[in-house]
């Protein structure tokens, strides 16, 4: 009774392996396949590119591990880097536009905040200009020129494309393509 008790375990962890093989598998032909839906071919290997080693250079990052994300502008200066060191192309290849192409074909994604420089000027209306006096009710003159900065946003990874961007490194072209099936 007990052999066959560890017998049929065996059976279900040895099918629950082969579904999980089998959706790995399928994962990485869907992730694939979508790198196939962009028509330039420079585009998409330096966008493959850029994707692989995002995972690679962000998968013990703290900010990637606690679910902050990577800052906008650092990703946009690694993947120009990444462009710089690829392929040559005719056409100019944009860090923002591939990072674009990315999230909208969800392989990475913007967490779950923004962050901006606000400064606002905050009077009371209650108080009179008397009762800030005059040095006071200057100085709040200053913030309005302070240039203001864009809205930052982070970006993070899902962990199971994070796993199938470390198979992919593993391809031998450096275009990190798939081998012919």
């Amino acid at each position: 009774e007990v052999w066959n008790g560890i017998f049929n375990q065996c059976g279900l962890n040895l099918e629950e392996a082969a579904q999980l093989r089998s959706f790995k598998n399928a994962l990485m032909r869907i992730l694939d396949a979508s790198f196939f839906t962009i028509a330039d071919a420079h585009f998409r290997v330096a966008m493959r590119r850029c994707f692989v080693l995002f995972a690679i250079a962000f998968r013990s990052n703290d900010w990637m591990l606690s679910g902050k994300g990577i800052p906008e502008c650092i990703i946009t200066h690694f993947f120009k880097t990444i462009i710089a060191t690829g392929p040559v192309s005719e056409r100019n290849i944009d860090a923002a536009e591939i990072l674009a192409t990315l999230e909208s074909l969800k392989l990475v994604q913007r967490a779950g905040h923004s962050i901006s420089a606000a400064v606002a000027k905050e009077v009371d209306n209650e108080e009179s200009q008397s009762d800030l006096g005059k040095d006071e009710a200057d100085d709040w003159d200053d913030f309005d020129d302070v240039p203001r900065r864009p809205i930052q946003h982070y970006f993070t990874m899902h962990d199971s494309l994070r796993a199938v961007a470390e198979i992919m490194a593993q391809r031998d072209l450096p275009c990190l393509t798939p081998d012919d099936d």
